[in-house]
């Protein structure tokens, strides 16, 4: 069942991923996590739409909850390494200080 929802549907899933990606490597690996996550979560279909279009929420939801834990990621970094840099910067300026003392 699962290869044939695959071979079903990852063709459209992909172009979708691609949509909300960077890059090919960034879609495969939506395209993974985004499959991974249907299979785990068929019982919870309720059939109340078309399955494709409960697919493709999957996926769309998949891809933007990614990119929103790497933009956090990404801005936890940033903070942490801009204190290193402000930290740097001051001991570098008091080395200066000091060398013109002397």
């Amino acid at each position: 069942m699962q290869e044939e929802l695959y071979n079903r549907f990852a063709g459209k899933m992909y172009a979708v991923c691609l949509r909300y990606s960077s890059n090919a490597d960034d879609a495969r690996d939506l395209l993974q996590e985004g499959f991974i996550k249907v299979y785990r979560n068929l019982h919870r279909f309720r059939a109340e739409g078309s399955f494709e279009g409960w697919i493709r929420r999957v996926f769309v939801n998949s891809s933007i909850e990614h990119f929103r834990k790497k933009s956090v990621q990404l801005a936890t970094v940033t903070d942490k390494e801009e204190g290193m840099i402000e930290d740097s910067d001051i001991s570098a300026l008091d080395s200066l200080a000091e060398q013109d003392i002397i």
